[in-house]
């Protein structure tokens, strides 16, 4: 067998809060590809969760390099010249042409998840408690809504255990008035002023807002619901959040929305007949 590494090589950098994934590069030895990259602006008791990820086709699929070693896999502390150790030959026979490599990180022990104050709110009507935190000046609900109403939601493919993991979906109308006393749907500028305060729009507010991450506010992959079929789609792929205003036509309302296909969270316009989560914010 005969493994053929162009030395056309793209890397992907990661930011992940207050920490980087930084100055990766790579050589090869022996037909293995040793990785060294450096974890900077990690906490001495942080550990992270690495995984190393190529693609030949420019970044449009990814694949997990499986056959790794070194600084790679759970445990892994910060700082500089980490090395990971690709035995290339146990997973693929041949590399031909560019290659991108990409190393993600995630946070794994329990010290460094988010440092955020927080809460609980005990929503009266049916005795659920929900866990609660506060970005910024923002008190959020660190869970999504799961209050049965009359009309106008939905639990995902019409089950309850998917209620109970992702809250229940909610057409915009009946999302309006669902979150408890003290509580509403959120605007398109409070969503706004959240995404601002967790990096901005795209991959970074994305890395802080998705679950079990440091903004602590844990944005579940419930997917959504479409009247016009009655299907239902993307569970664990997408998450929706209603906000309280309409966009650019009265059929129409601005949605959260982060997709983790391509680790993005921005703003969105939807119509106001689907099914999608609420996330509550508390009143001022």
């Amino acid at each position: 067998m005969k493994l053929l590494i162009s030395l056309y090589l793209f890397i992907l950098p990661q930011v992940f809060f207050a920490q980087k994934i930084e100055n990766v590069r790579f050589t090869e030895k022996e037909k293995k590809v040793e990785i060294l990259y450096d974890i900077t602006g990690a906490a001495p008791e942080q550990r992270f969760d690495i995984k190393l990820f190529s693609s030949t086709n420019g970044g449009k699929s990814w694949t997990q390099l499986k056959t790794m070693s070194g600084d790679a896999g759970t445990g892994i502390k910060g700082g500089k010249n980490k090395k990971a150790v690709w035995d290339a030959l146990k997973d693929v026979t041949e590399i031909n042409g560019k290659i991108k490599f990409d190393v993600r990180a995630k946070i794994s022990n329990s010290k460094s998840q988010s440092k955020n104050e927080t809460g609980t709110l005990k929503d009266i009507r049916d005795k659920k408690i929900y866990k609660t935190v506060k970005i910024g000046t923002q008190w959020w609900m660190a869970e999504n809504l799961n209050y049965k109403t009359d009309k106008g939601s939905w639990c995902y493919n019409n089950e309850q255990t998917n209620c109970d993991k992702y809250g229940r979906l909610y057409d915009w109308e009946t999302a309006k008035t669902a979150c408890p006393k003290g509580w509403h749907l959120p605007s398109k500028n409070e969503f706004d002023t959240l995404l601002t305060k967790t990096g901005g729009s795209g991959s970074m507010s994305y890395n802080q807002l998705i679950k079990n991450e440091t903004s602590g506010f844990d944005a579940l992959f419930g997917g959504w619901y479409t009247a016009d079929s009655g299907n239902f789609f993307n569970i664990e792929a997408s998450c929706y959040c209603w906000s309280s205003n309409k966009s650019f036509t009265d059929n129409n309302a601005w949605i959260l929305y982060l997709f983790s296909n391509i680790k993005r969270a921005d703003m969105g316009s939807f119509s106001k007949g689907n099914g999608f989560s609420v996330r509550c914010l508390r009143d001022k």
